[in-house]
């Protein structure tokens, strides 16, 4: 069973939408650590460096070490359950990091990276775990039992994490705080996939219309929950999977549903930045394949997962100079 069925219409419509069914692989899921493809390009896809090899399985949901050394991402390249796994930038190998029943996902590595928070259906629903370091095979679960969560995020000074979960009353998707030191939980708003601005003051996230088609737009709010407000939106396309500039003036995101700027005529998941002000929408990749989930790296190139001749991969490309 694919990992959009899992989550759900949520995951479905903002991150794996167009993905495709893949082979499984068979391979020994006990080996921790396997060698990484070459970053490399290929036919029209010549501006782009591809990450990881993605012929067997789906790679998914990566995200950033701080100090740019790698990425962590989702994958289910060796068992019919993902798995979290590393890519060491440096010695250019593939690492597996999680292990035990169920699939593990949303990962998102703390500020001095001596943690990972992550989301898992290992005891059940999808909830939130802490595990410390590459080498814990015990980790901790967190938040409220029961009660579904998923995409975790790191405040900057690593004190709290923002998560969006399924209210119990309302089956609503909403943004919670975790105080991680007291385990002190506070509601902000209704909506998904909460990332803290670089100075973690603001939130940035998705939340649909309650009216017409529904699409998602992009939104920021205070962690107090005020100032909220809309950044980008579409009549007939959707804004998705927010990330912020290192800098923190521009806003990253996928489009569901839109191929061009300025036209809304064709379906279609690509890449696209805005101001924070909502001015200077700008898109940023063109190709017949859907891109999603994407992060601004430290090394001035932007990560994503995307379809490529049909196999699920992870990919960069240079980051927009903006001005």
């Amino acid at each position: 069973m694919r990992l959009k069925t899992h989550v759900g219409i949520a995951i479905a419509l903002a991150t794996v939408c167009a993905c495709q069914t893949a082979q499984r692989s068979l391979e020994d899921p006990s080996r921790t650590e396997f060698k990484a493809a070459p970053a490399r390009a290929l036919g029209p896809y010549s501006s782009w460096e591809r990450q990881t090899e993605g012929r067997i399985g789906e790679d998914l949901f990566a995200t950033p070490l701080p100090s740019g050394g790698g990425i962590i991402f989702a994958s289910n390249r060796h068992s019919e359950s993902y798995k979290l796994y590393f890519r060491d930038f440096r010695g250019k190998r593939i690492r597996r990091l999680t292990h035990g029943p169920g699939d593990d996902a949303f990962p998102a590595v703390s500020p001095d990276e001596s943690r990972i928070a992550f989301s898992s259906t290992r005891q059940g629903p999808w909830q939130l775990y802490l595990q410390t370091g590459f080498e814990d095979r015990q980790p901790v679960r967190i938040g409220e039992p029961g009660v579904e969560a998923r995409h975790p995020a790191w405040s900057p000074d690593g004190k709290q994490l923002a998560y969006c979960r399924l209210s119990p009353v309302s089956q609503e998707w909403e943004i919670w705080l975790i105080d991680l030191a007291t385990q002190t939980q506070s509601r902000v708003t209704e909506g998904l996939f909460p990332v803290f601005s670089p100075n973690g003051e603001t939130l940035a996230f998705q939340r649909h219309r309650r009216r017409d088609n529904q699409w998602f737009s992009i939104w920021t709010i205070r962690l107090d929950g005020t100032h909220e407000h809309e950044i980008v939106s579409g009549d007939s396309w959707g804004a998705v999977n927010p990330c912020w500039s290192p800098d923190g003036t521009w806003i990253i995101f996928n489009s569901v549903g839109r191929t061009e700027s300025g036209s809304e005529s064709e379906t279609g998941t690509d890449l696209f930045t805005v101001r924070l002000d909502g001015t200077q929408l700008r898109r940023l990749t063109f190709k017949p394949g859907p891109e999603w989930n994407p992060f601004w790296g430290l090394d001035s190139r932007v990560y994503f997962s995307a379809i490529v001749d049909g196999q699920s991969a992870l990919w960069s490309i240079e980051a927009p100079k903006h001005k």
